[in-house]
C-alpha cells in the first residue's frame, strides 16, 4: 500500500508441477518471488530453477568407439580406383565398393582426390 492510500491487487494462476503440498509450496515461493521483482522493477537471476527444469533429461549417449580402417585396405582401394579411372573397367571397382562397411567408405572417401570422388560418385551411378 502506498502512503497515499493507493494500493496494487492482481490475480494469478498459479500451475503446479505436482499435486503436494511441496508443489504448492513451491509455486507461491516463485510465484511470490517473481511478482516482488516485477514490482520493483528487479531483473530476475535464474539460481536453481534451470537446473530443475534439465533433472530428468536422459543422460546424453556416447558415440560408438570410432572402427579403425587397415591401412593396406585403404591402400589397396584408393589404388583400384586410380586404375579404375586409367584403364575405364569399373567392374571390380564397383564390387569392392559394395564390399566396404560405411566407415571404411568414409576414410577411403578422405584419402581420395576431388576427381577421383568425381569419377567414384559416376561410377557408382552407372
Amino acid at each position: 500500500m502506498h502512503k497515499s492510500g493507493q494500493w496494487l491487487q492482481g490475480e494469478y494462476l498459479l500451475p503446479l508441477d505436482k499435486v503436494t503440498p511441496q508443489g504448492a509450496g513451491s509455486a507461491i515461493t516463485y510465484a511470490r518471488r517473481y511478482a516482488l521483482q516485477s514490482l520493483v522493477g528487479i531483473p530476475s537471476v535464474d539460481d536453481d530453477s534451470e537446473l530443475a527444469m534439465y533433472r530428468n533429461e536422459p543422460a546424453p549417449v556416447e558415440p560408438p568407439p570410432v572402427k579403425r580402417v587397415s591401412k593396406k585396405l585403404a591402400q589397396d582401394v584408393v589404388a583400384l580406383v586410380v586404375a579404375s579411372e586409367i584403364s575405364g573397367e569399373t567392374s571390380e571397382l564397383v564390387e569392392a565398393l559394395a564390399e566396404l562397411e560405411e566407415h571404411e567408405k568414409q576414410v577411403i572417401w578422405k584419402q581420395l582426390t576431388g576427381k577421383q570422388q568425381e569419377f567414384v560418385r559416376i561410377t557408382k551411378g552407372m
